[in-house]
């Protein structure tokens, strides 16, 4: 359906020109500083619009996308909530992961050798995300930690976003995890699928984070049993 364009606010560049064509008639003295406006205004949108367009560039090297999957993990990075970046229960869908994810990609830059849990350290310090035994997988014995405030379940929960993103993150760019954070993700999966953590979502979404959990896990158990 065409839209009716008599209905919509003119843009402010075309109410500028207008401006200019009926100032201009009436004293040519106002026409310049109004011409000088006008390109001013031009400039600063086109300024704008090469910033979106270097965000958009940006967001698209440092968000995962499944052509780009590393070839050794095609085939375990298998389903679409794998690369999501809105998916709560993917590993890059959170607000904490998708973070974690990009200043991975930075970090790896100058860190290419070095274990990427000494990423995951640095990144919860710089957040002021208070510690726990991250090994730890009995919600009973976390519940000391966890009764602190109201905010520590999001605490918990921002942490195992962080350390899944970096597994993650990790296969999808490396095709491996590293040991270390093989058994960190394993045990954050783990947390999140005890009753006490699912029931923090709502009731109508806790089966189908359950089910991508379970698939998750099996891919961190696959890589586990590896020869």
């Amino acid at each position: 359906m065409n839209k009716d364009l008599s209905t919509q606010t003119p843009s402010m560049e075309i109410r500028l020109m207008k401006l200019i064509y009926f100032e201009g008639g009436r004293n040519m003295n106002n026409l310049i500083p109004l011409i000088l406006l006008t390109f001013t205004f031009g400039c600063l949108q086109s300024q704008d619009s090469n910033s979106k367009s270097i965000k958009r560039e940006e967001e698209i090297e440092y968000s995962p996308v499944i052509e780009n999957v590393h070839p050794k993990a095609k085939n375990i990075l298998d389903e679409d909530f794998y690369f999501s970046s809105v998916d709560e229960t993917g590993p890059f869908g959170s607000d904490d992961a998708a973070d974690t994810y990009i200043g991975l990609i930075l970090w790896r830059k100058n860190n290419r050798n070095i274990n990427p849990e000494k990423y995951l350290y640095k990144h919860l310090s710089e957040w002021g995300y208070p510690s726990f035994d991250l090994l730890e997988t009995d919600i009973e014995k976390l519940q000391p930690y966890l009764s602190q405030s109201n905010m520590h379940f999001r605490y918990l929960l921002g942490t195992d976003q962080a350390i899944l993103a970096i597994a993650f993150g990790q296969l999808y760019l490396e095709g491996e995890i590293d040991s270390e954070m093989l058994t960190l993700a394993e045990k954050a999966l783990q947390r999140h699928l005890t009753p006490v953590m699912l029931s923090i979502w709502p009731e109508d979404y806790q089966i189908e984070r359950k089910n991508k959990l379970l698939k998750m896990k099996k891919v961190i158990d696959k890589l586990k049993n590896l020869p």
